[in-house]
């Protein structure tokens, strides 16, 4: 799971002009389908994390996120940010994604 989105040719407009794309909601989309099939950790856990930096690095070192990504979800205002989009969680635990 890179992020991206998949979605109908007629949505394209839509998709661009309301940036989902940007870099920052791939990232959010990524690596909630990382913990989401990962099942070792839920929401409660990331939203924990956000105040708990040595349970946050438990996550980001459990899970399979890219070196990359790890270090961006290091930074308070992005781990923050991508634990307010929590409902990627059930949209990936409820999809047949693998990772």
């Amino acid at each position: 799971m890179d992020g991206d989105m998949t979605f109908d040719k007629k949505y394209e407009d839509t998709i661009r002009i309301v940036n989902l794309e940007h870099e920052t909601l791939k990232l959010i989309r990524r690596t909630w389908a990382t913990i989401a099939l990962g099942g070792c950790f839920k929401v409660v856990d990331v939203k924990r994390a956000c105040q708990d930096k040595v349970w946050r690095e438990e996550i980001i070192e459990r899970s399979l996120i890219t070196l990359k990504d790890q270090r961006t979800l290091r930074n308070d205002a992005y781990w923050n940010t991508f634990s307010d989009y929590s409902w990627f969680y059930k949209y990936f635990k409820t999809r047949k994604y693998k990772l």
